[in-house]
């Protein structure tokens, strides 16, 4: 991490993660994005629970595609892939301290990016979409 910008990055639980939705649930009932954080909650607590990585990877990566998710979609309106840049975006836009562009090329620049010498990747800014 920069010199300039050291900070803790805190690790988010399950326990902290279902406190903030207990608190807002109500507020989201019937709606589109109510029921994909309760399935993603759900899924991230399959997820604490398990006792090996492989269980785990798999249930982040269903809670992620949950949280992401769109219902309200038509087939064929949209690419998985617009949508995924939507959701990212919005990710990105409330990330007013870089948190998550700093976990992604500085703590977990190993396992994202591809390790090749000939490749000058730097450290990319990910468009946010509107």
């Amino acid at each position: 991490m920069n010199a300039t910008k050291e900070r803790k990055m805190d690790a988010v639980t399950f326990d902290t993660l279902d406190a903030e939705w207990q608190r807002v649930k109500d507020t989201l009932q019937g709606t589109d994005l109510g029921l994909r954080m309760r399935r993603a909650t759900s899924w991230i607590e399959c997820a604490a629970k398990a006792d090996d990585d492989d269980a785990r990877f798999i249930f982040y990566w269903i809670a992620f595609n949950a949280a992401y998710g769109r219902r309200d979609r038509k087939p064929g309106e949209v690419t998985e892939r617009e949508v995924f840049a939507e959701y990212f975006g919005n990710v990105l836009g409330l990330d007013t301290d870089d948190a998550v562009h700093d976990a992604i090329w500085e703590r977990f620049a190993g396992p994202v990016r591809m390790s090749n010498p000939w490749i000058d990747w730097g450290p990319p800014r990910f468009p946010v979409v509107d």
